[in-house]
């Protein structure tokens, strides 16, 4: 006879054994998700972004990016306008794909490698943007927190003149973002390998650093030699062409009494005198 108030076991579903991954399995999901990430990146902004961008840089973009079409995503309000919103979100993800973490700047690099802090119109020539609208999201990013710029000063003979204004990224970005410790650990990393490559520079790099820097001060120094005299030829054709302007002269003579072909020969007379 069966006992039917016997209970019987539930089957319970076999709990997969925990495996850690191994490091060239953890190296090709890197190198998919950071290809996948640049591509996303790549056809929102219309540039090619690199996917050898640093982790938390190509991620952080990808999800500024992808607010774009979800302003609930992110968590700072930058606007209400459409538009105004859709190029917010393109400028500060440009920006978080220019930015150098050792050195705490959103900047470019020159051939030589040389950092270079970058000015509004890095935003112009990779979005296609017009200034006037580029300058106007810049103001809004700024008045979220997000973004921070100041002008520098440096001293001259002259006095103190401006340079290049400093352009950082809050790094609470991140933090919003919940990629604050992952901004912190690559941060960390690339200040290590900067110091690290200033500190193993052999003779040779050394020799070949200080010719680089003096050939980048000679080019400075023609560039800016060219510019002065461009424009000492501006204002000596200017002169030239208020020279030939006599009609303030030519209504004193009339008033004088003069007729015109007297004030023709007396300028006729005037111009062949040699200077």
């Amino acid at each position: 006879m069966i006992n039917m108030t016997q209970t019987v076991p539930a089957l319970v579903p076999a709990t997969p054994e925990f495996r850690e991954y191994t490091a060239a399995e953890k190296s090709t999901w890197a190198k998919k998700n950071a290809a996948d990430n640049a591509k996303y990146i790549s056809d929102f902004l219309g540039f090619p972004v690199s996917p050898r961008l640093p982790f938390v840089l190509l991620q952080a973009a990808r999800d500024v990016c992808a607010a774009a079409t979800d302003p609930k995503k992110f968590i700072t309000r930058l606007c209400q306008r459409g538009d105004h919103y859709q190029n917010c979100i393109k400028v500060l993800a440009t920006a978080i794909v220019h930015y150098d973490l050792a050195a705490n700047l959103v900047a470019t690099r020159d051939k030589m490698g040389k950092l270079q802090r970058c000015e509004n119109d890095l935003f112009t020539d990779r979005l296609g943007m017009a200034p006037r609208t580029v300058d106007n999201v810049i103001a809004t990013i700024k008045e979220a927190g997000l973004y921070l710029s100041f002008e520098q000063r440096e001293s001259t003979k002259e006095g103190h003149r401006g340079r290049a204004s400093i352009k950082r990224l809050n790094m609470g970005l991140f933090n919003w973002l919940g990629l604050g410790r992952e901004a912190s650990v690559q941060r960390a990393n690339a200040k290590q390998r900067q110091d690290i490559k200033k500190v193993t520079k052999t003779p040779t790099d050394v020799v070949l650093d200080s010719y680089r820097t003096t050939a980048e001060t000679v080019r400075v120094k023609r560039v800016n030699q060219r510019a002065e005299a461009a424009t000492a030829r501006r204002v000596a054709a200017l002169a030239d062409a208020q020279k030939s302007n006599r009609t303030a002269e030519t209504l004193a003579l009339l008033e004088q009494g003069m007729t015109r072909e007297a004030i023709q020969a007396h300028f006729d007379k005037t111009d062949d005198i040699p200077y």
